[in-house]
């Protein structure tokens, strides 16, 4: 997942080695040579969906939590090479973003108690879930 980050760099620069030579005008030559736009609302998005489902399946499957520490510096190094590398300056973005992905680990937190207690440890006194016999 972090590597798609690179991805719109890629198609970029592939672009750039075919449009740059066939550009017949200098507007045509600064299109193919523009840098691809940083999406930081997509990329929030992708970081937020591992974050849960690795917070949602770690009561169960403990193994995920270095899986989850290998993504985060992945994420990081990624996203700070493509931006500071390859990508145009991106817009300027307000805080709700952040804050979006500060908000929901407390929701993949509550989701990481009940999976343990009602999935993973059925026989619980404190799973509040029907038992099927």
């Amino acid at each position: 997942m972090p590597l798609t980050a690179g991805v719109p760099v890629l198609k970029w620069w592939i672009g750039k080695a075919i449009k740059g030579g066939l550009a017949k005008t200098q507007s045509a030559l600064n299109k193919a040579y523009a840098p691809p736009q940083y999406e930081m609302s997509q990329r929030a998005a992708i970081f937020s969906a591992t974050l849960i489902y690795s917070l949602l399946f770690s009561s169960a499957v403990p193994l995920v939590y270095p899986y989850l520490m290998a993504m985060c510096g992945g994420f990081l190094l990624m996203d700070r090479l493509v931006l500071a590398q390859f990508c145009a300056t991106p817009p300027r973005y307000r805080g709700r973003i952040c804050a979006f992905v500060i908000h929901s680990v407390p929701l993949g937190v509550l989701m990481h108690f009940a999976l343990g207690t009602c999935w993973a440890f059925p026989k619980s006194q404190h799973c509040l879930m029907p038992r099927v016999e």
